[in-house]
């Protein structure tokens, strides 16, 4: 094969592959997509209960805080903050 030819078929094929590239592209990002959203429906399957337990303990600390933080204000400082609320 002459080398003219040779090159205006590399050419060719180069030109070819950016449409076949960009298919891949589309491809590879809807299966990403799928594969996230699979993972993001599982996550609260998937969390262990040791997660959810600590998560729980930090809740009750907070309450148990912005409580002590209720009683120990003034009436007129407990009135203004929202937190208090929760705990009347």
């Amino acid at each position: 094969m002459p080398f003219w030819s040779i090159v205006i078929l590399l050419v060719k094929w180069s030109i070819a592959a950016i449409p076949a590239l960009i298919i891949l592209g589309i491809i590879a990002s809807v299966l990403f997509a799928v594969l996230a959203g699979i993972g993001v429906a599982l996550n609260p399957f998937l969390r262990s209960n040791n997660a959810r337990e600590k998560q729980v303990q930090r809740d009750d600390v907070e309450r148990e805080r912005l409580r002590r933080v209720c009683e120990e204000s003034s009436p007129s400082v407990r009135a203004t903050l929202e937190a208090c609320k929760d705990f009347r």
